[in-house]
């Protein structure tokens, strides 16, 4: 059975001034799946993922073209109340850290332990 998409991106290009700091990602995030970001440091992880909470509007000189969606609405919609959109957003991702928690704590793994 194939999962539902929860976020749709499309074309997604993320500009700090003249720095292209996101460069035509496109890509689809499954509903009731674990999706990793992983990468060296300044690569883009946090830049991506501030732009599906819409943080980056609160970023001077930042400029994004392409298509954002959640549950097939697109979250730079001019109606679209940030509020209930960060919170829709940021409810998930707070569940998957707390199930990542859980899983730590109920297995007793403690830092550096492989």
């Amino acid at each position: 059975m194939e999962k539902k998409t929860k976020i749709s991106v499309r074309n997604l290009n993320l500009y700090y001034g003249q720095n292209h700091a996101l460069k035509d990602v496109s890509m689809d995030i499954r509903e009731k799946c674990v999706t990793a970001f992983i990468g060296p440091s300044g690569c883009g992880k946090s830049t991506f993922l501030r732009t599906l909470n819409r943080m980056n509007d609160l970023v001077e000189n930042v400029r994004i073209t392409g298509e954002v969606k959640l549950d097939n609405e697109d979250i730079y919609g001019e109606n679209v109340d940030t509020t209930v959109l960060r919170k829709k957003i940021g409810d998930h991702a707070t569940n998957i850290a707390e199930w990542v928690i859980f899983a730590l704590d109920d297995k007793k793994v403690t830092a550096g332990e492989k």
